[in-house]
């Protein structure tokens, strides 16, 4: 394709320099003044009977039953106790246990070693960079200790788990298995592979059976993995429901508050560690919230004014973790075309800081532009502002994130992830300038942006082109980005992101 106004994009940049101070770098602590907001910043939490951290914010009232002393002692030291259902009254006889289930009792039977150890290395090369929930360090030292195969024990409560339970180990597997095996040779023209369905139908069964039906950090990632594997396959609808499940467990678990402002007690439960890995799953939910709503056109489940959570901190090692996209396809040839990538770092958390911020401009995108009711005076003077803060966005980006079009298609290109957030910019800019597109002109008094002059309308008039070239421009971008990763990646083990983008 040709590359019209390929300046355009370091032009319009440029033009909005002094809106970087205002683009969203991070979230700041607000300066609480009064005890309600001081009470209602350190929420309310409770341990469930699995020792895990509930939240509950200040509509709940619990605040007001903890401020006198309580003979009951369901809130010791600031933190409920609440008794787990059907034990309370106590009932007359125990609750008969379910019994245990394992991988076995589907006919699913679990990868050799050696396979897992291959599907596990394809899944932290292309599927945790563009959503990652698990430090892989951490998780290996996991695995090695073994897989937790059976429902009997419950899962643990942190996100720094001894073993891995067996569910979200499935939803890897049926994921990974997808694009490390050669599934075109046993899958007939015109139909769809059914490579690790199995294992996926296993897992969602036992998520749905106790003790895996709680909020737990396994279960929420492992709905969060399903969602983004359904996107995969086209199953857009599925997708948005797991999704909710997993956004909803996490604000059981009270992802979307700041540890730091939990009462001092509860904080101090959380190491340095388990406290980032609270905070990247968080942002990996807000991510995927964006995403497949902006893709299928349904409402935004996560709001900027109901979450506080920071964003994420890369770590020195991490930023020096090399991307090479050394796996292998079925034939045993490499997937990467060395002559346009040169294996590189990945900066996998710098580029999900960078997806993070953008995704909290497509939330202001969505709830101004394509809300069902208006909530801005004018979605014009909005949209104006929503480009400030996408310009100084772009602007701060650091060079290794950005992938510079002025040229054309570029020669050198990133890891994958971050090729693919440069696409989810390009598609922010066209979901902000499409509405003004078709703009009719109209003198209506009750209307959005009503006409009271002639010159009125040229601006319109004037507005509607740009928005037209911007956008233009915006897909232009996203086609030779597109392009440049077919080239230099493969487009079979790509991340179901594109899907949208392109």
């Amino acid at each position: 394709m040709g590359s019209p106004g390929a300046n355009e994009p370091n032009r319009h940049h440029s033009d909005r320099v002094g809106a970087a101070s205002v683009a969203l770098s991070g979230r700041e602590t607000p300066d609480y003044s009064d005890s309600e907001d001081l009470h209602d910043a350190l929420g309310q939490l409770s341990l469930d009977d699995a020792s895990q951290i509930r939240y509950h914010g200040k509509a709940s009232g619990l605040h007001l039953l903890g401020q006198t002393e309580r003979v009951d002692r369901r809130a010791e030291g600031g933190i409920w106790r609440f008794p787990p259902a059907r034990v309370w009254p106590p009932l007359e006889r125990p609750i008969e246990k379910a019994r245990a289930l394992f991988a076995s009792d589907f006919g699913v039977q679990l990868p050799t070693i050696e396979q897992q150890r291959h599907l596990l290395d394809t899944f932290f090369t292309y599927i945790n960079p563009s959503l990652p929930l698990f430090d892989r360090e951490s998780f290996m030292r996991a695995w090695s200790l073994g897989i937790d195969e059976s429902s009997e024990s419950p899962p643990v409560p942190t996100f720094i788990p001894t073993r891995l339970p067996l569910p979200l180990m499935l939803v890897i597997f049926s994921i990974a298995m997808r694009i490390s095996l050669d599934i075109s040779k046993e899958t007939a023209e015109g139909t769809m592979s059914s490579t690790g369905d199995e294992y996926l139908s296993a897992a969602k069964y036992m998520m749905t059976a106790n003790p895996y039906a709680a909020s737990r950090p396994a279960t929420s990632q492992a709905y969060l993995l399903i969602a983004y594997r359904e996107i995969g396959i086209g199953a857009m609808s599925q997708a948005w429901l797991f999704l909710g499940v997993a956004i909803r467990m996490a604000q059981d678990l009270g992802l979307h508050r700041s540890v730091d402002k939990f009462h001092t007690i509860a904080s101090n439960m959380f190491s340095a560690t388990e406290k980032e890995a609270r905070n990247r799953m968080w942002w990996c939910c807000v991510v995927l919230d964006r995403y497949i709503s902006t893709y299928i056109g349904r409402p935004c489940m996560i709001f900027e004014r109901d979450y506080d959570t920071p964003l994420p901190v890369e770590f020195s090692s991490e930023s020096e973790e090399i991307w090479n996209g050394t796996t292998l396809r079925g034939d045993g040839i490499s997937s990467i075309n060395q002559a346009t990538y040169t294996p590189t770092r990945s900066h996998t958390i710098a580029c999900l800081r960078a997806s993070a911020r953008l995704s909290s401009i497509l939330g202001r995108i969505v709830e101004t532009l394509y809300s069902v009711k208006q909530v801005v005076p004018s979605r014009h003077h909005e949209a104006s502002r929503i480009e400030e803060l996408l310009d100084g966005l772009f602007l701060e980006l650091p060079p290794y994130l950005k992938v510079d079009l002025s040229a054309g298609a570029p020669t050198q290109l990133p890891p994958p992830h971050i090729l693919a957030f440069n696409m989810q910019y390009w598609n922010a800019v066209l979901l902000l300038h499409r509405p003004f597109i078709n703009r009719r002109v109209t003198s209506r008094r009750d209307s959005p942006d009503p006409v009271n002059s002639p010159a009125d309308s040229d601006i319109i008039r004037a507005s509607a082109a740009r928005a037209s070239d911007m956008c233009k421009i915006a897909a232009n971008n996203v086609s030779v980005l597109a392009q440049a990763y077919r080239k230099a990646f493969c487009l079979r083990k790509c991340s179901p992101f594109l899907c949208y983008y392109v």
